[in-house]
């Protein structure tokens, strides 16, 4: 059976990752929703949609309220633009099992709009992703680049987490992707090897990179202006809605 793969999300880590790996029908932003036509699925054939769209991170959804909620009026207009019987897959948050970020609750509402509307859906609540390479900018750069730079980064010594590298979330989505008798319902996405506070992440990352540790400093979660948790545990086990 032929597999259309529509991917929604033009920008960021992940999407540059899978535009790299997978070959997509369309490709989508929630910028352009009025452009994106009623998506029909054509007998023999399985749409399989993979939504990465968001308005922001942890700091813009607590900030933004508003536009938090017209990006959740642009996630309704989507998924009436899709047939039920197609295959969604959600890259959600480890941030659904905080009671308290917005983030997180952000999360935690498409998740349940998705599922109500589609039956083969598969959610995947992922932990921190980064990348060693420091072209893409993500939390590994970050560190690299202000030590390297002579100056001190902060980075929590309590808030313990699990983080996956890319290369490693790719392969999941192939698995999945190619596998012809997928399982549906909430899966926790992280790399079991590394579960670690941020301070230690930072560590890591300076060893590899041979930067001066004098310039890595130890932070509190408790000094933070953000409602984070201190710990987020995750499991492998797929749960069924």
């Amino acid at each position: 059976m032929k597999k259309n793969l529509y991917l929604i999300g033009r920008s960021g880590l992940v999407s540059k990752y899978l535009k790299k790996n997978f070959k997509f029908k369309t490709i989508y932003s929630l910028r352009n929703i009025n452009k994106i036509h009623l998506i029909k699925k054509k007998n023999n054939q399985r749409n399989i949609f993979i939504l990465l769209s968001q308005p922001g991170g942890i700091s813009f959804c607590e900030e933004n309220p508003k536009k938090v909620s017209l990006f959740l009026k642009k996630i309704d207009i989507l998924l009436k633009k899709i047939n039920y019987d197609s295959e969604f897959i959600f890259l959600s948050s480890d941030a659904v099992y905080s009671k308290k970020l917005k983030y997180g609750k952000l999360k935690l509402k498409i998740e349940k709009k998705i599922i109500k509307k589609f039956k083969k859906t598969l959610i995947l609540r992922c932990c921190k992703i980064f990348s060693q390479n420091l072209i893409d900018k993500t939390e590994y750069f970050k560190v690299y680049k202000t030590i390297k730079s002579n100056r001190n980064y902060k980075a929590f010594y309590d808030q313990y987490c699990h983080y996956i590298e890319i290369n490693k979330l790719i392969k999941i989505f192939q698995k999945i992707i190619s596998s012809n008798k997928n399982k549906f319902g909430i899966l926790d996405i992280f790399d079991d090897k590394i579960y670690i506070s941020r301070y230690e992440f930072a560590k890591k990352v300076a060893l590899r990179e041979k930067l001066n540790f004098n310039y890595l400093k130890k932070a509190s979660i408790s000094n933070s202006n953000l409602p984070l948790p201190k710990k987020i545990l995750l499991r492998k086990k797929i749960r069924s809605f």
